[in-house]
């Protein structure tokens, strides 16, 4: 809806009917004087009653305000237009940035994990050792429950989960529907496996990389409130 009001506008709005308030009057005075009553609210009885008071209202206006109206409304709707495709286009590379990060922190991460595996390995060797001859050491147990650590440690399959999501939220990014929506439920998983990746690693140097991916992760959540 558009309310139109003409700025510095002195016209006069309403009319009166003169004769029909003539009417009226003279015939309160006259009603007045027979029941000998005060005659000072006549007037405003008279000016009050039906059809004296005569409204002089436009419908619409003219074309050439009409247009001017119309023109400014196109124009500040392509303005608007134009700046969502420039802060789409701005969302995008910030979007794409902070995945790259996570990518890159991950790549690291993979490359630490074979040395975080040798790593555990020796420590549980060492830590039975010392409580244990190396007589009495059954190798085939041992193997068994250092493969069931390492299981429960290993975070290969969150590794490709996460490359998984991050190749969906680009795709996603890319697609000419709105995807809002998708976009912050793809986040959501993606926050989930590197959780996971961190609570699983237990290694310092991993956290280092853990923390920074958690760090682009939530820039995109922010951001990502801003896409319809």
């Amino acid at each position: 809806n558009i309310d139109w009001v003409k700025e510095n506008d002195a016209e006069i709005r309403q009319s009166y009917n003169e004769e029909l308030f003539v009417a009226y009057y003279q015939q309160l005075r006259r009603l007045s004087d027979k029941v000998v009553s005060p005659d000072q609210d006549i007037f405003r009885l008279a000016i009050q009653s039906p059809d004296v008071i005569v409204n002089k209202i436009e419908e619409g206006i003219d074309e050439d305000n009409y247009q001017l109206i119309k023109n400014t409304l196109q124009h500040a709707l392509k303005k608007c237009h134009t700046f969502r495709i420039n802060e789409g286009k701005a969302l995008t590379e910030q979007f794409n940035g902070a995945c790259i990060k996570i990518a890159d922190n991950l790549g690291e991460i993979e490359k630490l994990d074979p040395k975080r595996i040798e790593r555990v390995k020796s420590r549980i060797k060492n830590n039975l050792s010392t409580f244990l001859n190396e007589e009495n050491l059954d190798e085939n147990r041992l193997e068994q429950e250092i493969v069931y650590y390492i299981e429960k440690l290993d975070i290969s399959e969150e590794i490709v989960r996460l490359k998984s999501h991050l190749s969906y939220f680009r795709q996603a990014l890319d697609s000419q529907e709105s995807n809002g929506k998708k976009l912050g439920f793809i986040g959501q998983e993606m926050g989930r496996e590197i959780n996971t990746i961190g609570s699983k690693a237990n290694d310092a140097e991993i956290q280092k990389f853990v923390v920074v991916m958690k760090e682009e992760l939530e820039k995109i959540k922010e951001q990502v409130l801003n896409v319809l």
